[in-house]
């Protein structure tokens, strides 16, 4: 009798010590979500997109995954968005990883997306039905980023700014050009001496003024020598007589 109370005694000290060490096991949390069809995932969504994981920020309560916005069907007109979810999958978190595509069921509208593992978000190589009903998609336009874009290859830059080109083009090429050639005033200025080919005495050759000038010289010094040849020769005719 005593033995067998002996080892009832054991076996009961036994199963307090296991029982103590299951206690002081940490208790982790599993995600436990309910099946939904793909129909139901987009009718209780507000955002259905791919979208492409550029990177993740990890924070102590959040995780934000920042995407690039492939083509959306649902509550999404952005290039870019951030997704809130649990930091961990124990806890419905996303599973995600940077430089992969996803389909994204979101709630929320852009700039307080939040999703979860239970949400139907899943890698977009394994979302080959979900993508059959979705369709085609819209890829989304940041308006912001389209003005701040570089106008393209040959566009007009002077249509975005309201001016006009075609008043340019709409003058007549035989219109002369606003440009002028400046002209010298001659009113005030003296006026230059201007050779003239007349001759100054109104002749009709230009040398009659050297003619003149020699006739002069010669001729006036022989007007004084005539009457004294007259002179002269009248007293020859005296003496003869």
């Amino acid at each position: 009798m005593r033995s067998i109370r002996a080892r009832s005694c054991l076996g009961l000290g036994l199963g307090l010590v296991v029982l103590t060490a299951v206690a002081e096991v940490p208790r982790v949390r599993a995600c436990s979500c309910v099946a939904r069809t793909d129909e139901q995932y987009f009718q209780d969504a507000d955002a259905v997109f791919e979208g492409h994981v550029l990177r993740l920020e990890r924070r102590p309560d959040v995780l934000l995954v920042h995407l690039r916005v492939v083509r959306a069907w649902k509550g999404i007109d952005v290039e870019q968005v951030v997704v809130r979810t649990a930091p961990a999958g124990s806890i419905c978190g996303l599973e995600v990883e940077p430089g992969r595509s996803y389909l994204v069921y979101a709630d929320g509208a852009p700039g307080s997306l939040s999703a979860s593992l239970c949400g139907g978000t899943r890698p977009i190589e394994h979302a080959g039905d979900a993508l059959r009903q979705l369709g085609e998609g819209v890829v989304p336009v940041d308006p912001v980023a389209e003005d701040r874009a570089p106008p393209l290859v040959g566009e007009d830059r002077n249509a975005s700014s309201g001016t006009s080109v075609a008043s340019a083009s709409s003058s007549s090429p035989s219109e002369p050009s606003t440009r002028t050639a400046p002209t010298r005033d001659t009113s005030s200025s003296p006026a230059q001496a201007v050779p003239s080919a007349a001759p100054p005495h109104g002749g009709s050759c230009a040398t009659c003024t050297l003619g003149t000038r020699f006739a002069v010289g010669v001729v006036g010094p022989m007007v004084w020598l005539i009457p004294v040849v007259v002179l002269g020769r009248a007293r020859r005719r005296q003496d003869r007589r």
